[in-house]
């Protein structure tokens, strides 16, 4: 699901792959990878995506379904698996 969610955000900020990857100083073949669900990022690359999109993490991440949606006071709790 955070594959398919990158890959809307940056559909939606209407960047291809290639500039995605000058933004955030991820290579291009990884941020695929990501977006089409075959490698888990590490909160830096989550970070720099984000920052790159101009989306707040924390909104990236409960939309994902990582984060629990916290009670409207900006903080989350990690979902249990």
């Amino acid at each position: 699901m955070l594959g398919a969610l990158l890959r809307a955000q940056r559909m939606a900020a209407n960047l291809s792959l290639r500039e995605l990857s000058e933004r955030t100083k991820v290579s291009n073949a990884y941020l695929s990878q990501l977006e089409r669900g075959l490698h888990e990022p590490s909160l830096s690359v989550l970070r720099a995506i984000a920052s790159a999109l101009g989306v707040p993490l924390g909104s990236l991440l409960t939309r994902a379904g990582v984060l629990e949606g916290g009670e409207g006071d900006g903080q989350g709790r990690l979902r249990e698996t």
